[in-house]
């Protein structure tokens, strides 16, 4: 066995490690931040995006309504004159037979127009809610636009406050990278990617993954304690630190 190992352990690129993945939890945590930050814009943005086609959807629906109006009052205007025309015959109709028929065609008219007068009545009414509904739509774009407006300079300053700090924290990241050897610096990229968001490394204990509890055979722990070379856990596939 090599004593030198066992008695002067060699833990320089653990410290390094150590920092390496809070300083990557802390610029992910500004990416996060960042992405809460838009989501304020977009949730607005999106609601007016879909009050914007409800409105349009309402418009149209109101200019259907008031042409179908219109149509049913010509209707109307021609059934009026129709009823007119009948009873002005009835009124010089002479044979028995006649005067029945213009009773039943005058009786049809009138709760034709009765219906008519109706139905007209129905469509104002759905016209008036329309329009109601269409004012109160117009009012939100209104506000919402200056809202989002206000929000957008303030979503605008956050972004550029956490991205000045990512930039920072990433310089201190690109250097403090520099400092491992090719080994240990390829082992840490690949756990971060790995791991994304999530742990990237664990602290090897007892012989054990602290992360897993994955038991570590004596060997690797040697090599592990000294920083001879990076350590995967066979469990998690966590890379493996010392406290130092």
């Amino acid at each position: 066995m090599n004593t030198e190992l066992d008695t002067h352990p060699f833990n320089k690129p653990f410290p390094v490690l150590q920092e390496l993945s809070s300083l990557h939890r802390m610029i992910e945590e500004h990416r996060t931040k960042i992405h809460g930050h838009k989501q304020r814009v977009e949730i607005i943005q999106t609601a007016r995006q879909a009050k914007t086609l409800e409105l349009s959807e309402k418009k149209a629906l109101q200019k259907t309504k008031l042409q179908e109006f219109k149509h049913r009052e010509l209707n109307l205007a021609q059934s009026e004159k129709d009823l007119d025309r009948a009873k002005a015959h009835s009124r010089d109709a002479q044979a028995t037979r006649q005067v029945e028929s213009l009773e039943k065609e005058i009786m049809f008219l009138s709760q034709q127009i009765s219906q008519q007068e109706e139905n007209a009545l129905n469509l104002i009414s759905e016209s008036d809610a329309l329009l109601l509904e269409i004012q109160e739509i117009e009012q939100y774009l209104l506000g919402s636009e200056k809202s989002l407006k206000e929000i957008a300079l303030e979503v605008e300053t956050l972004i550029q406050a956490d991205q000045n700090e990512i930039n920072n924290l990433e310089e201190r990241f690109a250097h403090r990278l520099t400092e491992l050897g090719s080994d240990y610096k390829n082992a840490f990229l690949h756990v971060i990617k790995k791991f994304g968001k999530g742990k990237p490394l664990a602290w090897f204990e007892n012989q054990h993954c602290d992360s897993c509890r994955f038991f570590i055979d004596r060997q690797s722990g040697i090599e592990l304690e000294h920083g001879i070379h990076p350590h995967f856990c066979p469990g998690c596939g966590r890379l493996l630190v010392v406290r130092t």
